[in-house]
Formats: C-alpha cells, structure tokens, sequence
C-alpha cells in the first residue's frame, strides 16, 4: 500500500494554489478529493499536518468515515485495514483497554483513536470557503500547519527526552 505525500497533495491543488481564497464550489470539491485521496491509503504526519489548513471537524469525520467503509482504522496515517488486523488481536486489546463499541467499530486500536481526536479538535470550525491566506507558503513562520502538534510527534519527544540527563 502506498502512503500519500505533501507532492500527492500538490499535484491535487494546484489549480487553486493561487487562490487566497475559495468559492464555496470550490472548497466543496477540494474537501470532497482530500477524502476521495485518503480513504484508501495512509497519509505522511507531514501532509496531516498540512490538511489541518484545508480541513474542517466535519470533513474530518467524513474522512474517517470512508476510512471506516473502506475497511480501514480511521485514523489517516494508520496502514492497517481491518482485514489485516486480527479479531483476536483486536478484541484482546479491547477488552483489556475497555473500550466502548465505538473504539473498536472505527480504529484499530485506541491510541489511534486518541490520535484522531486531538488532531481533529484542533481543526478550524470554520467553512473552508471562508477562510482566508489559502495561498500562503506551506510551512512558514506562522502558517497553521506549523500550530498543529500530532500525538505521534508528541510521544517521540518525550521518549527522546527519558533517555537526557542533565549535569
């Protein structure tokens, strides 16, 4: 299974690169190939990051659905499908962590569950239509991309830092 990447998303807006600011058409269209784009394959941090800009909770939540009848975990930068995943495995850590239907219906685990949900509240609520600077650089001082902390990214540091001591 291939991983979509920042150049993927590139080659999907770029005719709307230049627009600092989207016609609810076109942020409809654009909302509705972010989703067609992730709902079969896992994205890097690096494009999640970058699809906070483009994103709403709404659009998330659609996203994670299709994931979800894709058979897929909800999560975007899982690879697993949930044919790939063992019942057994499954159910395991389920039953052990005690997790809702709702956990195991749409995740492949719980930590990913728990991904999803600290990305997706730090989503903008409002429409991508009237949101404005769409045409900023990517990346750059300031840009919302930059603001965006994933819980991966987050539990890396900290087992970096366990392992520091200081003199």
């Amino acid at each position: 299974m291939t991983t979509v990447t920042v150049d993927d998303f590139k080659r999907l807006i770029h005719p709307l690169e230049t627009h600092p600011l989207l016609t609810p058409k076109e942020a409809n269209n654009l909302t509705y190939q972010i989703i067609e784009l992730l709902m079969d394959k896992p994205c890097t941090s690096q494009l999640l990051q970058l699809l906070a800009r483009y994103l709403t909770p709404q659009a998330y939540d659609a996203l994670v659905e299709e994931r979800i009848i894709n058979h897929h975990c909800g999560y975007p930068l899982c690879p697993y499908s949930s044919s790939s995943i063992h019942d057994g495995e499954v159910n395991t850590v389920a039953k052990r962590l005690n997790m809702r239907a709702y956990y195991k219906t749409r995740y492949c685990s719980k930590r990913h569950y728990q991904c999803s949900e600290v990305f997706k509240r730090q989503l903008n609520s409002d429409a991508l239509f009237m949101r404005v600077d769409l045409d900023r650089e990517w990346f750059t001082e300031g840009s919302i991309e930059n603001g965006i902390v994933l819980l991966e990214e987050e539990e890396g540091v900290v087992k970096s830092l366990n392992g520091l001591t200081i003199d």
